[in-house]
């Protein structure tokens, strides 16, 4: 269906589809991974920047204050895991709201 309410053909959380990480529902594929490792390449980059730029970000941890990559300590890359899925569910939700019809997004649907 295409409203969005576990029609025939239309996977839902938790229904066996779905890993529940949101990634997949219909063919059951977990691309947080790939997203992950996206995420990471970006921090790299945003870090790298930040590294060479004035004024920049200086991160300083009382207990997890060693071994930087530029700026950061490795641990704070840890902070863009959870941002990578924050990102995926905004777009999902985003698609979904503009009634997107190509993509296993949630729709709004007014009746």
């Amino acid at each position: 269906g295409t409203g969005g309410s576990g029609g025939e053909g239309e996977a839902l959380p938790g229904d066996g589809g779905d890993d529940g990480g949101g990634c997949g529902c219909r063919t059951g594929e977990d691309h947080r991974g790939w997203l992950w490792l996206g995420v990471l390449l970006t921090a790299f980059f945003w870090e790298m920047w930040n590294y060479f730029s004035y004024p920049k970000w200086i991160y300083h941890v009382p207990w997890g204050d060693w071994l930087h990559i530029f700026e950061m300590p490795l641990l704070g890359y840890g902070g863009y895991l959870p941002f990578a899925l924050e990102l995926y569910a905004i777009y999902h939700f985003v698609l979904g709201m503009l009634g997107e019809r190509t993509s296993d997004t949630v729709r709004v649907v007014v009746e």
